[in-house]
C-alpha cells in the first residue's frame, strides 16, 4: 500500500542530528511555538487550529446584520490544548517511483543533516522509559486538510495541505513541565539508526525490495 509506512526520519542542523546519534538528546517545543517560529517550513501560524469552516458553509451577524465571511474561518480555542510535540518525517512507499526515492526537496530546508530510524518503537520505548511517570505520550500520522474545501474539526494530528509534502509523523507529550521546552536525554542512538546529509540522501536513497540503499 502506498500509504505504508517504511521508515521514519529526523531532519535537523547537523549538530543536533548529531547530538540524537551520538546521546539520544531529544527536543521537544510546545505545539503552540511553531506559531511564532519564523520559518516557512518549520513554523505554521495556523498549527493547533481546532477548527476550520468555508465562508459558504458559515453564517455570521455583528449587531444583529448578517456578515458573510470571505475565505476559510480558522478557530482557535482559549485555553487551548497545548502540549509538547516531536516531529518526525514518514517515508512511505508513496516517495518512491521505480525504487527511486520522490521526496519533496522543501524537506532540504528542515535541515541539512537526516537521522534515520532503523528501529522507531525502541527508541519511543526508550523514550516512554523517561518520562515522568504522571506524564503521557502517545503518537500518530498527521492528516492534511484541503484549506479550500474542508470543514470540520482540525487538531492535534490535522494540518492543512500546504503542508503535506512533510509526511509528518508525531510525537505528543502531556506534561506537568511547565517550561516551553523540554529535553531527554536517552543515551546513544548510534545502534538503531544512521545519519547522512540531507542532500545525499534526496539524491541517492532507493527502495529494493523491502531494502533502503
Amino acid at each position: 500500500m502506498e500509504n505504508e509506512v517504511i521508515s521514519i526520519i529526523k531532519f535537523g542542523a547537523k549538530r543536533y542530528i548529531q547530538d540524537l546519534y551520538e546521546n539520544g538528546t531529544v527536543f521537544m517545543q510546545r505545539l503552540y511555538n511553531y506559531p511564532k517560529i519564523e520559518h516557512p517550513e518549520i513554523g505554521d501560524k495556523n498549527e493547533g487550529i481546532s477548527h476550520l469552516f468555508q465562508a459558504e458553509q458559515t453564517k455570521m451577524s455583528i449587531n444583529g446584520r448578517d456578515i458573510e465571511p470571505i475565505g476559510g474561518i480558522k478557530i482557535l480555542e482559549s485555553n487551548a490544548y497545548n502540549p509538547f510535540i516531536y516531529c518526525t518525517y514518514a517515508l512511505r512507499e508513496q516517495h518512491f517511483e521505480n525504487g527511486v526515492n520522490c521526496i519533496d526537496r522543501r524537506c532540504l530546508d528542515l535541515g541539512d543533516s537526516a537521522f534515520i530510524f532503523k528501529d522507531f518503537d525502541k527508541f519511543y520505548s526508550l523514550l516512554k522509559n523517561a518520562i515522568a511517570e504522571e506524564d503521557n505520550i502517545y503518537m500518530d500520522l498527521v492528516t492534511y486538510a484541503d484549506e479550500t474545501t474542508y470543514n470540520g474539526e482540525m487538531g492535534i494530528f490535522k494540518k492543512l495541505s500546504s503542508y503535506q509534502h512533510q509526511s509528518e509523523h508525531r510525537i505528543v507529550l502531556e506534561s506537568s513541565c511547565k517550561s516551553q521546552n523540554i529535553q531527554f536525554g536517552l543515551g546513544s542512538l548510534k545502534e538503531m539508526s544512521y545519519v547522512v546529509d540531507t542532500q545525499k540522501l534526496l539524491d541517492t536513497l532507493k527502495k529494493n525490495g523491502n531494502n533502503l540503499n
